[in-house]
């Protein structure tokens, strides 16, 4: 069924910096599902049956209250509606028919070093990379620009460099548009299994992956939902709360010798409270990565 969504346009009078970071993850545990870097902020979709403005202006307002005073955040000009000192946002309607015309206006295509390019089918091929992954996203968060879908992204191309995907088996857990699992898949994975709570997601992951020639299995699921065991490698970007909640089942089904990439988290706290469950479920750090203040986290079994 067609499903309309709320677009939220944020301005800041400071664009790019951590607040925008720090604003994107709190609405991100609020519901918002995808998110569009603009030169004044960023535009934040949420479907319209679960949008409220009020939780937009609490979630705003708790980001504003805990960095204003080290900030010291200018106050915007005005520009719809004022949220907080610096903080400002514009509400809209976009219809399910009208979301490619969002996202093909936004969509640039991202690379990974020399190695890797994301984009969409409606960008030519680049003969330069030696890897091109084609993703359309219909209102499901990975195409790469995130920090923490470029850092996961990186990382899993450097694991099948170092030979460790081929014919492996790999849970992908909040796959979104199927970016990582079909990276897996192209790198030689190949028992892969991508999930998500969103039908949406799930639909968009399959079509992602027909369109990318790659075979895969995708569920529409939650973590009680997966009933195999004996993973080689479990990837989940998903944010800090949830992947606390999940690292026992994490740690349950990776099999022997197996590896987990984690992102969806910042430096700093977020991360040692990330390492610190993982040592409690018997899982050693092989190291963590950062890209602007979110991180990304690799462990062993």
């Amino acid at each position: 069924m067609a499903t309309d969504y709320i677009e939220v346009t944020v301005h800041l009078s400071r664009p790019g910096d951590f607040i925008q970071d720090l604003l994107i993850a709190g609405l991100g545990e609020a519901g918002y599902e995808s998110f569009l870097e603009t030169e004044t902020g960023f535009n934040a979709y949420i479907r319209q049956d679960a949008f409220s403005e009020k939780a937009l202006q609490d979630a705003i307002q708790e980001i504003a209250d805990e960095t204003t005073p080290r900030a010291a955040l200018e106050t915007a000009s005005p520009k719809g509606d004022q949220a907080a000192p610096g903080v400002s946002y514009q509400i809209n309607l976009v219809k399910s028919q009208n979301w490619n015309q969002v996202w093909e206006s936004n969509f640039q295509p991202v690379t990974i070093g020399d190695e890797c390019r994301i984009r969409a089918s409606f960008h030519a091929p680049d003969p330069a990379f030696p890897l091109e992954i084609q993703i359309d996203p219909k209102m499901s968060f990975g195409t790469g620009h995130h920090e923490t879908t470029w850092l996961m992204a990186a990382w899993l191309l450097e694991i099948a460099r170092e030979g460790k995907l081929i014919g492996k088996k790999v849970l992908d857990m909040g796959c979104g548009t199927g970016v990582l699992a079909i990276l897996a898949a192209k790198k030689g994975a190949a028992d892969i299994l991508a999930a998500d709570i969103d039908p949406v997601c799930v639909g968009n992951t399959v079509e992602n992956a027909d369109l990318n020639q790659v075979t895969l299995s995708c569920r529409q699921s939650d973590i009680d939902g997966i009933k195999e065991h004996s993973f080689d490698l479990i990837l989940a970007n998903i944010n800090r709360n949830v992947l606390l909640d999940h690292l026992p089942f994490y740690a349950e089904r990776l099999c022997p010798g197996g590896r987990l990439l984690l992102s969806g988290f910042y430096e700093g706290p977020d991360t040692t409270a990330i390492q610190e469950k993982a040592t409690q479920n018997a899982l050693t750090c092989l190291g963590t990565r950062s890209r602007t203040r979110w991180a990304a986290a690799l462990f062993y079994k």
